[in-house]
This record gives structure tokens, C-alpha cells and sequence, in this order.
């Protein structure tokens, strides 16, 4: 995240250590080691944005450790952080309008999409995997097209289509 002069430097410097232990701690498969420095890293951001509500960079960085956290997380709780996620960089995208935004957003939805799967929620896969292909064709980006319509084909196959 970049630095603002209005932010106090040590929240920053925080927020960077605790989420590249919480990096660690994942490549290390010691989730619960890494879900605490998540959070840890996601109170630093919060403390941020109540400084600098409109400060894009925190906001991106807090939607980037709720996907981390999303990501190493199980069931509904796995759900409810990609959900937010998602709210986050759909805000980003209505706020700054870059293709960055819109493949991030793109990405959130389609990983949520494979969330709702996995609990075999498939009205929900398929308004998540439709919503990532939406982003996708207007970005004119090709490169998740088969595997987004191999997992909404498996998704329609779940409900009976």
C-alpha cells in the first residue's frame, strides 16, 4: 500500500508485516497461524480506511486480505469473506474504472462462484460464474473463458439442466 501523508506510517508498516506472515504461514499450510495474522492484518486496514475513507489503496489492500482469508477458510465463513470481498471491489469498480478493477472483480466472482459449489448451491454458482463471464466478455479477455465455462457447465449439470 502506498504511503498518504495523513496516515501514521507504523499502521502501514503493520498492516504489510502482519499480512506477509499471515502469506507465510499459508505457503506453510498452518491455517490457523495464518487466518490470525489475517485479521490482525485486517484491523490495521480498518484503523486505515477510518482514517482515509476514500483512500483507494487501503480499500483494494482490505479486499485483498478478506480473498487471502476467503481463500485458506471452509463452509459458510469461506462464503461470507468472498461475499465482502466482492462488495468491496464492486464499490472500486463503480469508483475507479480500470480493466484492473473489473479483472479483480471478474476473479472475486468467479472464485465465490466455486464457493457456492462447493456447498452445491448451484442457483448461486451459476449467478457468480455468469457475473465473472459478464466482466470477462467486456474486458474482451479470453484467458478464464474455458475453465469459467467448464465450471458453469458442471454447475448447470448440478441443477439438472
Amino acid at each position: 500500500m502506498e504511503a498518504h501523508s495523513e496516515l501514521p506510517m507504523y499502521l502501514i508498516a503493520l498492516e504489510e508485516s502482519y499480512r506477509a506472515v499471515g502469506e507465510i504461514y499459508d505457503l506453510e499450510m498452518r491455517t490457523d497461524l495464518a487466518k490470525e495474522n489475517f485479521l490482525k492484518a485486517l484491523e490495521c486496514v480498518q484503523k486505515i480506511i477510518e482514517i482515509a475513507p476514500d483512500n483507494i489503496d487501503a480499500r483494494r489492500e482490505y479486499s485483498w486480505i478478506l480473498f487471502r482469508f476467503a481463500n485458506i477458510s471452509e463452509g459458510q465463513e469461506r462464503i461470507e469473506y468472498f461475499e465482502k470481498c466482492a462488495e468491496i471491489r464492486k464499490q472500486l469498480c463503480d469508483e475507479v474504472e480500470d480493466m484492473w478493477s473489473d479483472m479483480e472483480l471478474a476473479d472475486v466472482y468467479s472464485t465465490l462462484g466455486g464457493a457456492y459449489s462447493q456447498q452445491n448451491d448451484y442457483a448461486k454458482t451459476e449467478e457468480f460464474y455468469l457475473k465473472a463471464f459478464e466482466l470477462y466478455e467486456k474486458m474482451r479477455t479470453t484467458a478464464e473463458t474455458p475453465h469459467l465455462l467448464d465450471s458453469m457447465a458442471r454447475a448447470y449439470s448440478g441443477l439438472g439442466l
